[in-house]
C-alpha cells in the first residue's frame, strides 16, 4: 500500500509545507493491521502549520476539529475513489428521477400542498405543520423516519439507497398520509 497520501499531489496540506516522501523504513511499511503507516514527522509538520494558522487567524482559524487529520484525509480520498467507481452522478441522477416521479404521485393526495425534489433530496409540503407532524409520526410508527421542518417532511436517503428502498419510503409516506386523512 505504501504511504498514506495526505493531500492531492503537489498541493500543500492545510497550507503547510509540502513534505517529500519519507525515506524512513518504518514510514514505507504497512502496520500490522494492513493499514498504511502515517509518518509522525509529517503529522508533526502539519500540526505546526495548523497551529501557526490558528495564531494568524485567531481562535478556530484553523478550521474544524478533525480537518486535515491524515487518517480522515485518507478516508476522504478513499470515499472519492469509491464514488468514482460507482459513477455516483449517474447513480444519483437515476435515483433522483425515480424519487421525483414517486413524489409527483404523492402530490395528488388530499392534504398535500406541494412536492419538490432536487437529485436525491425531496420533500412533501402539507397545508399545516400539525398535519406534517402527525404524518411524520405515523410514518415513524411504520418504520420510516422523515425530518419534519414546519409543514414539510424532508426526504434525504443515503447514496446506497436502491429504487426498491425509495419505493418503500414513498409507499410508507402515502399510507401515512391516507391514514391521517382517514382520521381527520
Amino acid at each position: 500500500m505504501g504511504q498514506v497520501r495526505l493531500s492531492a499531489p503537489g498541493v500543500p496540506p492545510s497550507g503547510g509545507p509540502q513534505h517529500p516522501p519519507c525515506d524512513d523504513d518504518h514510514c514505507q511499511a504497512d502496520d500490522r493491521r494492513g493499514l498504511p503507516h502515517v509518518c509522525r514527522r509529517h503529522v508533526r509538520g502539519r500540526l505546526t502549520a495548523i497551529r501557526s494558522l490558528g495564531h494568524e487567524h485567531g481562535t478556530f482559524g484553523h478550521g474544524v476539529t478533525y480537518g486535515g487529520h491524515p487518517v480522515g484525509a485518507a478516508v476522504a480520498l478513499e470515499c472519492l475513489d469509491i464514488y468514482e467507481e460507482m459513477d455516483l452522478p449517474t447513480h444519483i441522477g437515476r435515483l433522483g428521477n425515480h424519487l421525483a416521479d414517486g413524489l409527483k404521485r404523492l402530490g395528488n393526495l388530499p392534504g398535500v400542498f406541494d412536492v419538490r425534489s432536487q437529485g436525491l433530496i425531496g420533500c412533501v409540503e402539507f397545508e399545516t405543520a400539525e398535519q406534517a407532524r402527525a404524518i411524520g409520526q405515523e410514518a415513524e410508527a411504520r418504520g420510516v423516519f422523515f425530518r419534519i421542518i414546519g409543514p414539510v417532511l424532508a426526504i434525504a436517503p443515503p447514496y446506497i439507497t436502491t429504487e426498491a428502498d425509495l419505493d418503500e419510503i414513498l409507499s410508507v409516506m402515502a399510507a401515512s398520509i391516507q391514514a391521517q386523512i382517514a382520521l381527520a
